[in-house]
């Protein structure tokens, strides 16, 4: 297995950890939406991930990047009418720090 499809793995399994605490009455939905966003991100994902690991970004910027992502984000979530009661700050926000945490970890080689 590639370092980074190790990498959606575990991003896979904290998106999952965070639908099952916090939102819970909506998982199906919500896992729907960032599985879906993910999936269409994979490639800046990757391109991201190699740019902070050779320390040629911040985090700062990688979560710039990430904010530039946000349409594709609103639309996934606008076709899924149920997750919207959730919000979408807060979905996005959830997100973003899973994601920059992940990436964090990937490039430090796996370790918390």
């Amino acid at each position: 297995m590639s370092d980074f499809e190790s990498f959606l793995q575990s991003l896979k399994k904290a998106i999952a950890g965070v639908v099952g605490s916090e939102w819970k009455d909506h998982a199906k939905a919500v896992s729907s939406v960032y599985e879906s966003f993910v999936e269409k991100s994979k490639s800046d994902l990757k391109r991201w991930l190699e740019l902070r690991a050779q320390g040629l970004i911040t985090q700062n910027e990688l979560k710039s990047l990430l904010n530039g992502k946000k349409d594709l984000f609103e639309l996934e979530l606008e076709r899924r009418k149920e997750a919207l009661k959730i919000g979408l700050n807060k979905l996005w926000t959830r997100l973003i720090d899973v994601l920059t945490g992940e990436i964090e970890k990937a490039i430090r080689g796996g370790k918390g």
